[in-house]
């Protein structure tokens, strides 16, 4: 069962968002994630989840230091974001870090928001239509999504 691992890395991943955490202790906590994670691959290698959560758990090392780590790892977080689309088509939080990768990337280059705001109003809409394999699964992301609509209603 693949799932116990997800959950062991989503918890090490949101320490590596947290605000009272030094960048030197997110890390540390993001080490961890990426041994469990290169487990988790080996262990469902067609489940889109896991890619979808790679995607999460290489955002959360990006946005540590977005200057130094952005040119590549954003590439990196869309390639995973890519492989979960390419395993389930329709899976929401791979949907969402899809689109949260290319907002991140259009906000750096100072182009416009509107046409990824419009798609993420689509994404939200259909969010709760994803038919969910089991209560276990995961549900993150929805949230998340809620906050880049109201951002984008300023």
């Amino acid at each position: 069962n693949w799932l116990p691992a997800y959950y062991e890395v989503m918890s090490y991943t949101m320490a590596g968002f947290s605000i009272e955490l030094t960048p030197a202790e997110k890390d540390a906590y993001l080490d961890l994630a990426k041994e469990t994670m290169e487990r988790l691959k080996t262990m469902a290698p067609k489940e889109s989840e896991v890619f979808a959560l790679e995607s999460f758990y290489i955002t959360a090392r990006l946005v540590i230091n977005p200057r130094e780590r952005g040119q590549t790892m954003s590439g990196m977080s869309i390639a995973a974001a890519e492989r979960a689309l390419s395993l389930d088509a329709k899976n929401p939080r791979a949907l969402y870090m899809k689109l949260s990768n290319h907002m991140g990337t259009a906000q750096f280059f100072g182009q416009s928001m509107v046409p990824y705001c419009e798609k993420a109003a689509i994404i939200y809409a259909d969010w709760d239509n994803y038919k969910m394999e089991s209560p276990f699964h995961p549900t993150w992301g929805k949230s998340q999504l809620e906050g880049i609509l109201k951002s984008c209603k300023k």
